[in-house]
């Protein structure tokens, strides 16, 4: 089954791991006849993969640096450039709220004032009509 894979598992597990990583290995062996060449094949594979170095810890290559610190001042560049694209709308959205409450202010200032034309003209309409009709004539 698995046995003849068993010689290249060692090669593709250091491929994948880190150096300075932590491994764990859990075997599934049975102590039965019919499974003898299989534990023994996983017993001989966890032994190759024991022996597997992964080298010391690196702090990575200056290629991989240059790209990180590349990386990092486009961020930076887009932060601040986001940073005024929200400054911008904060001033937008301020003037626009002024001049919506300036244009609520008269409209209100134009609703007292027809209020006080309509008072104005229902009082001289009543000044009319009560100087109009004498107390004996019908209305």
């Amino acid at each position: 089954g698995w046995g003849a894979m068993t010689p290249f598992a060692p090669l593709c597990a250091q491929d994948s791991l880190s150096p300075g990583s932590r491994t764990l290995m859990i075997l599934a062996v049975a102590p039965t006849f019919a499974t003898a060449s299989e534990t023994l094949f996983t017993m001989q594979f966890a032994a190759r993969v024991r022996k597997i170095e992964l080298g010391p810890v690196t702090s990575g290559s200056s290629k991989d640096v240059r790209r990180l610190e590349e990386t990092l001042i486009a961020v930076r560049k887009s932060l601040a450039a986001s940073e005024r694209e929200k400054q911008t709308l904060e001033t937008q959205l301020s003037s626009q709220k002024r001049r919506q409450h300036e244009a609520r202010m008269g409209k209100a200032k134009e609703v007292e004032q027809l209020r006080k034309t309509i008072n104005q003209m229902q009082t001289k309409m009543k000044k009319k009509k009560s100087g109009r009709t004498s107390p004996g004539s019908p209305i």
